[in-house]
């Protein structure tokens, strides 16, 4: 009996922490910091995350969460072909593990002139799958 528990608690750990895909197992990390290394990524160097926040997010049919995210730019020219990115309709799926990326959009922008700083702030709409 002992022993059927401590396999009942592993499989538990493992549906908490990954899930298999095409038979290896995948540590998940969480629906935000998936969408904040994307956003890193996208944005290059001169970029970082100064405030990001995730909040339960619900409709009739799908459930997931609802990201905001600033990030500062030391280079605006960087800043607008990150905002260009994030507002390109074109984009296709974007692959997180374990969630759907449904929207991604800039809802503010902000620029400190004297520094040459950009924040951008965006939001992005992640679905459980």
């Amino acid at each position: 009996m002992a022993r059927q528990q401590g396999r009942n608690r592993l499989q538990l750990y493992i549906l908490f922490l990954g899930t298999f895909q095409s038979g290896v197992f995948v540590i998940m990390a969480s629906s935000l910091n998936q969408v904040q290394r994307l956003l890193l990524e996208r944005a290059g160097d001169t970029a970082s995350v100064s405030h990001a926040v995730s909040v339960p997010w619900t409709s009739a049919t799908f459930s997931g969460e609802k990201h905001q995210v600033t990030m500062l730019f030391t280079d605006t020219e960087h800043a607008r072909l990150f905002i260009d990115w994030v507002d390109d309709d074109s984009k296709v799926d974007i692959n997180l593990i374990g969630f759907a990326l449904a929207d991604l959009c800039v809802v503010e922008e902000d620029e400190i002139e004297t520094l040459g700083h950009v924040y951008v702030t965006v939001t992005a709409l992640t679905l459980n799958q």
